[in-house]
């Protein structure tokens, strides 16, 4: 969805992603160390524009290049499948080393909470994935569901765990995120 929503704390920003970002997107995607664990991406430049060109045409759909406050491209991050309750997060790739995972966290949560006014995000993550599903356990996630071989990653298929988070817990894993995007930030 073509947008404008940009947010900053902790030296990162959530900006919105453009057709100038395909490339970045792409080599964020198609690298060996994160598609293990997110669907199927084409290597070709031309399907990523394609694909940019289609979500700017979407509703209820807010995708955003995770960056440094020095306007360094470091990741990505959405917010889709909105309704007027809920909403699915999730394209959530950081490159490693970078620090960005709690401040990019907390700042979709913000969006989702306090400025869409949602009740409720949830994330959809591959069951191999510890690292990213003891993250959320972390910040007060529960699980609420499992989609047995629902996802196809080279040719495998794969389980998602389903983990959610109410408006009611925000208060409590905002603190949690900022105290650490605080001490990472330093």
């Amino acid at each position: 969805m073509k947008h404008d929503l940009k947010v900053e704390k902790f030296g990162v920003r959530l900006r919105p992603v453009d057709i100038k970002d395909a490339a970045f997107i792409l080599k964020l995607r198609t690298s060996q160390e994160f598609s293990k664990y997110i669907g199927d991406t084409s290597s070709n430049i031309e399907n990523q524009i394609a694909w940019l060109r289609s979500y700017l045409q979407r509703e209820n759909d807010f995708y955003f290049c995770i960056e440094t406050h020095f306007n360094e491209p470091i990741g990505t991050i959405g917010l889709y499948n909105i309704t007027s309750s809920e909403a699915e997060w999730g394209r959530w790739i950081v490159y490693p080393g970078s620090l960005a995972a709690p401040a990019s966290a907390y700042l979709i949560y913000y969006i989702a909470f306090e400025i869409i006014k949602l009740d409720r995000v949830y994330c959809k993550t591959v069951s191999e994935n510890e690292k990213v599903i003891s993250f959320h356990r972390s910040c007060g996630l529960k699980q609420v569901g499992f989609e047995e071989n629902a996802v196809t990653i080279n040719n495998q298929k794969y389980s998602l765990i389903i983990q959610s988070l109410e408006k009611e817990q925000w208060s409590d894993m905002a603190k949690k995120l900022e105290r650490i995007s605080t001490i990472i930030g330093r």
